[in-house]
């Protein structure tokens, strides 16, 4: 099973095409990730997490489905 992983890891990089979105893919995941930490402006955290905490994703989800 090990050998089978290695085997396709040597595959994964030999293949330049693979090799180049896998990197993009994680790229984007990295700027995601730092992204995600800077707060935006405007956004009370405190009332966001009150309007989850008391469950009314489901109202949200209802505005936005038009229903």
């Amino acid at each position: 099973m090990i050998n089978t992983f290695f085997r396709k890891l040597k595959l994964v990089v030999k293949d330049q095409s693979l090799r180049k979105r896998i990197l993009f893919m994680l790229g984007a995941l990295i700027v995601f990730r730092i992204l995600a930490t800077i707060p935006i402006p405007g956004v009370d955290v405190l009332r966001l997490e009150e309007f989850f905490a008391n469950n009314q994703f489901l109202g949200l989800l209802n505005l936005f489905s038009g229903g």
